[in-house]
């Protein structure tokens, strides 16, 4: 199985002490394109926190979702994005939002389901379960795009102001080189996400 991984650092105006409720509701809808299935849609966050002064505030964000899946990627035409799991964390009175997402219908999906055994699969899964992040997330698009890879999560990331592909690589340890391969060497703009390959130390 295919993850996903969210990783959003909410902008609040206070400082958060205690996360009391949360809950994530997913409203994605699904578009045949000549290309392939795009998702789009949001993903809404709700919940309450306590602030330093023991005041609970409501929490409401918004993510934005715009997924496309090529024909050549898929299994049929079932592709869907699923919230699997979440929860959040506080530093430094921050909140960050972890959304975990299954990614369904792809042609690996089936493959590994025919030719694995129970305990071979376990494995397999174990080896997959690879965190991803991304932060701050706009929106992103065509998310199996390298078709010679075959991904078992993504790990993705928002780049920020100033950003280069030297200090995206450095600050999260990753080939340089490798880095511009995976994202075609594009010119890097604020929020654009960027895909990171596998860290130097794996």
């Amino acid at each position: 199985m295919k993850t996903m991984t969210i990783e959003k650092q909410l902008e609040l105006s206070k400082k958060v002490s205690s996360v009391l409720q949360l809950a994530i509701q997913e409203h994605l809808v699904y578009r045949k394109e000549d290309s392939g299935i795009r998702a789009v849609g949001q993903l809404f966050i709700h919940g309450l926190y306590e602030d330093d002064y023991q005041e609970q505030v409501k929490l409401q964000e918004v993510l934005e979702m715009d997924v496309l899946a090529p024909w050549e990627k898929l299994l049929n035409d079932k592709f869907s994005l699923k919230v699997f799991e979440y929860h959040a964390d506080i530093e430094n009175g921050n909140m960050i939002i972890y959304i975990t997402l299954h990614v369904h219908g792809l042609k690996e999906d089936t493959v590994q389901e025919q030719t694995s055994n129970p305990v071979e699969q376990m494995e397999v899964n174990e080896i997959q379960e690879e965190e991803s992040s991304i932060q701050s997330q706009e929106a992103f698009e065509d998310l199996f795009e390298d078709t010679n890879t075959t991904y078992t999560s993504y790990r993705m990331v928002v780049a920020q102001p100033q950003d280069t592909y030297e200090s995206i690589a450095s600050r999260y340890q990753v080939d340089v080189n490798e880095l511009r391969s995976r994202n075609h060497n594009r010119t890097l703009e604020t929020k654009m996400l960027v895909i990171l390959p596998p860290t130097n130390a794996e």
